[in-house]
């Protein structure tokens, strides 16, 4: 039998095994899903801790492949969405937790297994009706990059940045190359082997110089 509950809840599900759906308040279907133990999937889903979300070594936060979900693949779908919502913050812990515990319930039925549910869950993703399946996309208004392009993994809110993090980027890639002068001087070679000035393994060189004196 379905039921239907608030976030806040969760605790008076029992544990075990079945199929859960979340919609917002005005009708939108976010997520269906199966658990073995479903309490303590709906509560990790609650939780959407930030601790959660790593970034694999050299990835950007801004590129959803570059960020793996150790908890609740929910929490990730919500961080890259800035158009499900203007009233949260949703790259922020705290914002996805108010956002689904305000404007979000459940759909939950238990099952007598997991095979039995995963039945079911095809059979409601056929339609096609749910906003985040399987491949976790960024979404933002008007196609705008949402995420903070100094890699902060915070909402830039409009353009590129949050207001002072250009500023903070300049001086990270200045601390990461030893220096205003080092930055000017690496910037300078690459404008000469661009220009055919400078041969590749000469660039190389200097390359390499300048970040072992770092």
């Amino acid at each position: 039998m379905r039921q239907r509950i608030r976030f806040r809840e969760i605790e008076n599900i029992e544990e075990k095994p079945g199929i859960y759906e979340i919609y917002t308040d005005s009708g939108v279907a976010l997520k269906v899903g199966i658990a073995t133990r479903l309490r303590k999937r709906l509560l990790q889903h609650r939780a959407s801790r930030q601790s959660c979300l790593k970034l694999k070594p050299g990835g950007q936060w801004n590129n959803p492949n570059d960020v793996m979900s150790k908890g609740s693949i929910l929490a990730k779908h919500l961080y890259y969405d800035g158009s499900i919502t203007t009233e949260y913050d949703l790259s922020a812990e705290t914002g996805r937790r108010a956002f689904l515990c305000e404007r979000c319930y459940i759909v939950f039925e238990i099952t007598r297994t997991k095979l039995e549910a995963r039945e079911l869950e095809k059979d409601r993703e056929s339609d096609g009706r749910y906003r985040y399946l399987k491949m976790v996309q960024k979404r933002g208004k008007g196609g705008m990059n949402m995420l903070c392009e100094c890699r902060c993994g915070e909402a830039s809110v409009a353009g590129s940045f949050k207001p002072g993090h250009d500023q903070k980027l300049r001086t990270d890639l200045e601390r990461r190359v030893g220096g205003l002068l080092a930055l000017r001087s690496l910037v300078e070679s690459a404008e000469a082997f661009a220009a055919g000035k400078m041969q590749s393994d000469t660039l190389a060189h200097e390359v390499r110089s300048l970040f072992k004196a770092t």
